[in-house]
Order: C-alpha cells, then structure tokens, then sequence
C-alpha cells in the first residue's frame, strides 16, 4: 500500500491510503462554480471527466471547495476531517505547518484548521508582504533563487517518473497533446503515479524553506490570492499542483529529456513571482486560416490557438468534437486547423492577497465579443465560406494545465471546419484587417446597417435555406430602407445602383433582388416561393440564396470600405442615373484576369462550376447564356468587374455535340 495525492488546479492533498491499482484521484473533487448563472455558460470541472469515465468516485466526506472560474489562483482542497486530523497528528505534517497555523488556533477561531491561519499571523504576513514588494529588485532576487531550486526538483521528479511498466492513468486537466506525427491529431495524457514520499527529499525541503524565508513567496501559502474568502493552500498542495502535474505532463510527452525542462522551469519560477496572472480569455472561430496573427485594436489579436490552448479547448467543451469518449479507452480526435483559430484577449488577472477583488480585474468581455462579431463579418463579407463562430473562453494555463476557466456559448461542430474553409492570402491580410477596424470603430453604427450586418453575418447559422433568405432580405433592408412605402422597389433600385462598379447590369440585379423580396415575402406569409437566381431563372432555393449572399456581401463591402459619411440610401439615389444605364452588360472587359472553365451538358442545359467557389454551380441553355450567367457570378464572389471576354470555355465530348 502507497499513499496517493489527488491533483486539483491548487495542488493535492494527502488522502487515505488505496491501493496502487486505483486512480489517485479517488477521494478528492474539484468544483467550480460562476459567481453569476448565466444562460449557456459552462463551467470548466477538471476532474468531471474522469467522474464520467469512472475514475473518480467523490468520497462522501469530501468536501469540494469552490473556484472562482476566472480567477488565476490555484486552490487546494481540503480534505475529510477525519484525514486532516490523522495528518496533523503525525510529526511530518506538523513540520509542513507554518508558524501561526496550529489546529488549536484555527478552531478556536471558528475557521478549518486546514484553510485558516491565524489572524494576528495574517495581518502581520499581509504587512511584511506590501513591505517586501516595495523593496526594488525583489522579485528579481526571488525569482533567480526560485528557479535554481525548482530546476533541482524538476530534474529529480522528472526521472523519478521514470520506471518502465509502471500502471499510468489520464492526467486530465486539459492534458491532451498533438500527435508527433500528425498534428491535427490530438490524444489525451497518460501519466505515472507521482514518486512517493517526494516531501522528504532535499530538493523539497530546499523549495519549502526558499517560500517560508521570503516574504513575497510566503503570501502563496499565507493569504487568499484573490478574494478573502478564497482557501489556501499548504505547501505541499501548491508545490503538487504548480510544479508536480506540469512535470508529469511534461514527462508524458518528452520523457526524461531535458532539453525543453528549462523552459517549463522558467515558466512555473514566474508563477511563484509576479503579481498579475496572464490569462487566455478568447472567442473561437471555425471556417478559416490565416497566415500568421492579425492585429484588430490594441490588445486584440486573431490568431491559431497554440497547443496548450486546444488541450483545454477540448477538456473544458469549446471544441465541439462529439461526444465525450469513454478515457478507458485510448481514442484520438481530429481537430481541422480551421477550426483552432480564435479573437483572443491579452488580459492579466493581478493577485490581490487578501484584499477584495476589483471590476476592473476581469477582462471586459464585451470588448472580446466586438471584435469577434466585427471579425466575423469581415470573413463573410470577404469570403463565401460559411464561417462561425464559437465559445468565448476564460481561463489559465500554467505549465500547460488549465486552471480553472468558463465556457460561455455553444459552438459549431469542429467538423463544420472540414468544409471550404475560408485561406487568407499574405497579400489580401491588408483587406481583411481595415475592414474589421472600420467595423470595430463603428461604422456600421454610424451608417445604421449594423443590425442587417448582424444578420447577415449569422446567416450561416441557420439550418435551412429559406430562413438564411429571410435574414439577407432583412440586411438588405437595413441599408435601402428608410421608410415603409414601396419597400421592394425602393430596395430593388437601390441595390441595383450599388453593385455598378461590378459592371453588373443594373436591370439584372433589380429583377434578382425583387425576385429575392417576393420570395421572402411568400416564405414569411406561408406561401409557396418562387425561387429565381441572378439570369431570373426558376432555382433551387440554395442556388437563389448562394448568389444573394455574395451580392449582398458585395454591397457591404462597397458601403463600409466608402469614405462617405451619407446613409446608404442616400447614397444609392445619386447613384440611380449612372446605375440604371443599360438593360444589357457593358462590353468593355473587366480586367486583365482570364478565368478557365470546364463545361458540360447534362442533357437539358450547359453546366459550369465557376472558379471563384466550387461548391456551386451555374447553368446556361446556351454557351453564351453560361458564358454571361458565369461572369456575374464571378464578378459578386470577387467582388471585381469581370466581363464576358475573359472566361475562356473548354468543353467536354457531350457540350461540344450540344453547341454544335
């Protein structure tokens, strides 16, 4: 019989003996909670995963100790009574007790012996506390002595992992890793049961005399990190869950290589110094890739998720990969790289120690949650893919193990990514990232579209065609309305007069977007529509709502790029009498681009899938129908002029008999 620690975001705390073959997580639960329950918010539970999958059975003396999820503090659990008193009574456990904090004082106090030091204690560890930090270069001084003495238990506790045919069992916590050979692949931790009796060795005793010496360290076991509610911890718990997990997950991916460990050293030797904690406060995005960050506003940035961060994506649920697979069972899952990228937040929660927490210590969400909308439309104006958006997330990870967290919101499923995500090019990020500050600056508010940019943008969204119809007539509304009167002429015109610079024939697009308009009108009055696309043919409705979308993203990319300060309709009327010129298409050519097409005939009509999006098609009865048909499509999913001249057609044995 071995005695086993509980890992919990604080660290783990003795628990009874059990035997080797049993998970170390039997006796204790971590819980966390939201200070305020809100519709669709989840909250990050480490261990419930294990709880699902049998690992863990709650002990009915336990007791679960609350984490505030967007704190950075790391709690420890305490434990039963009855364990706690053992542990007091053997002399180990009183050596680990720090002066002031005897079982006798804390009871008498009202408080748990195993959370609350002594009053008078903590007033004077407060004070030496503020002392220490005004004194220049201390944490300097703190951390360089720190790391000298984690690096000696690292490498120790590293190899002490070591033993070949040692029982291992799912680290959780958010520890999953990449696949070495394919990186898409993500597998979950499996770990060694931690060295016994490690609190004896020097290197322990070396750590627990450097924290209890320092002023500035000793306020980790001392005082609440946050709130003065908050627990705290020993020693051993905080040195367990800090140091001890990070080194096993480390272990669990580069074995007793050392090569990386310093790296992880200096990461936990900052942990144990600074005052503020960096979190990972961000709102996923599935559907696209880019080529490196994109910087949105000062502070906020879009960018792939690292790693660690898709680790606890996919523990705390903002993944949606499926189904939670049973951990008794090794099992991997496929995480797209379109679907790992996210707005993130850089935001750091300080370290109050005692005081009250402040408002301004948590991150401004409503900040993260402009962006990510702004991003998103950019994307669906910019690009025909159906992009998403997903959870926002608030955590930390140290050492590569989340910490606590919440998942507000419910995503798309990762294998939504699969499907023509969006590619930003090197030469089109300029684009992309000025449409999103004109949006993030208010634009869209300013001009009073930002409603119908709202709903165009969540169009993706719904599950069926008719109801994606409904949202673009409504966007388009937004921008050529401003009254009650003549609303499908007045929108029809206006449209029409906007998509000019396309070299679109204005009567085509008035007849689509009327066309559009009585569809929607006979979808929202029960009526059977009448779907027509842009050459005013009947369609199916997909096929009407493919070739809306595009025109509609077309005509919000001319209004918010603009530097017009008039409302879009106003804008639109002064463009009448230029737009409405001709019933026809202009010859000129739209640009030096030349477009190759395959053409074949199904037997009724030519078909073509145009360059710009193959996921759709366009058909014609005759070449030169499909041949004008292909150059409007190509000119609203481009958003450039494209004239009938620079497709060039190549057609198969069945077009080419049809033609002739």
């Amino acid at each position: 019989m071995r005695e086993r620690y509980a890992p919990s975001p604080a660290g783990r705390q003795p628990a009874t003996a059990v035997p080797d073959c049993r998970c170390r997580l039997r006796h204790l639960t971590v819980m966390t909670s939201l200070d305020r329950v809100k519709s669709g918010t989840k909250s990050y539970t480490s261990p419930k995963s294990h709880l699902r999958s049998g690992y863990l059975k709650k002990s009915a003396r336990s007791r679960r100790a609350q984490i505030r999820p967007d704190r950075s503090c790391f709690v420890a659990l305490a434990a039963s009574n009855s364990t706690r008193a053992r542990r007091a009574k053997s002399s180990s456990a009183r050596r680990r007790l720090h002066a002031g904090r005897t079982v006798g004082s804390c009871r008498s106090s009202g408080l748990s012996p195993s959370c609350a030091p002594n009053r008078r204690h903590e007033r004077m560890m407060g004070a030496m506390s503020e002392d220490a930090a005004a004194l220049p270069g201390t944490v300097n001084t703190d951390r360089d002595a720190v790391r000298a003495v984690l690096m000696a238990f690292g490498r120790r506790y590293l190899h002490a992992l070591e033993p070949q045919g040692a029982p291992t069992v799912p680290l959780g916590f958010g520890a999953w890793r990449s696949h070495p050979q394919a990186p898409d692949i993500f597998v979950p931790l499996e770990v060694h049961h931690p060295p016994p009796s490690f609190d004896e060795w020097d290197e322990y005793k070396a750590i627990e005399a450097l924290v209890l010496s320092r002023p500035s360290l000793r306020r980790l076991i001392t005082q609440p990190m946050n709130a003065p509610t908050d627990p705290v911890p020993d020693f051993r718990a905080l040195l367990s869950g800090i140091v001890a997990i990070p080194i096993e997950r480390y272990q669990a991916i580069h074995g007793s290589d050392e090569q990386d460990l310093a790296e992880l050293i200096d990461e936990l030797a900052d942990w144990f110094c600074r005052d503020a904690d960096p979190m990972f406060v961000a709102t996923s995005v599935v559907g696209f890739t880019a080529p490196g960050p994109l910087t949105l506003a000062p502070g906020i940035t879009v960018r792939r998720a690292t790693d660690e961060e898709v680790s606890a994506m996919l523990e705390m649920g903002a993944l949606n990969v499926g189904s939670n697979q049973n951990r008794t069972r090794v099992y991997s899952t496929h995480v797209h790289d379109a679907a790992r990228w996210v707005v993130a937040m850089e935001h750091s929660h300080p370290r109050r120690f005692g005081r009250s927490a402040q408002k301004e210590d948590e991150p401004d969400l409503s900040a993260l949650k402009a962006a990510a909308d702004a991003w998103l439309a950019v994307l669906r104006i910019l690009t025909p893919a159906e992009v998403r958006l997903g959870t926002t997330l608030t955590g930390q990870l140290v050492g590569g193990i989340a910490s606590g967290g919440s998942s507000n919101g419910y995503g798309p499923p990762a294998l939504f990514a699969w499907h023509n995500p969006a590619t930003i090019t090197p030469d089109n990020v300029p684009t992309f990232v000025m449409l999103a500050q004109q949006i993030l600056g208010g634009r869209a508010r300013r001009l009073g579209v930002a409603h119908g940019l709202h709903r165009f943008s969540e169009a993706t969204t719904r599950a069926r065609s008719t109801d994606r119809l409904v949202d673009l007539v409504i966007a388009l509304e937004s921008m050529f309305s401003e009254g009650a009167d003549s609303l499908s002429y007045k929108v029809s015109r206006r449209a029409s007069a906007m998509l000019a610079p396309l070299c679109l024939s204005a009567a085509t697009v008035f007849q689509f977007v009327r066309a559009a308009y009585s569809s929607r009108s006979s979808i929202v009055h029960g009526r059977v529509p009448d779907h027509r696309n842009l050459a005013g043919q009947r369609c199916p409705a997909d096929e009407q709502v493919r070739e809306l979308d595009r025109l509609v993203a077309a005509i919000f990319r001319q209004i918010l790029s603009s530097s017009s300060s008039e409302q879009p309709h106003a804008i639109a009327d002064e463009l009448i009498n230029a737009a409405l010129d001709s019933h026809i298409r202009p010859p000129t050519s739209g640009g030096s681009t030349s477009y190759d097409v395959m053409v074949r005939h199904d037997g009724s009509s030519f078909v073509a899938v145009p360059p710009a999006d193959n996921t759709s098609w366009v058909r014609g009865d005759t070449v030169e129908q499909l041949r004008d048909r292909l150059a409007d499509v190509i000119a609203l999913w481009t958003q450039t002029p494209c004239g009938s001249d620079q497709i060039r057609f190549e057609l198969d044995d069945d077009a080419q008999a049809a033609s002739s």
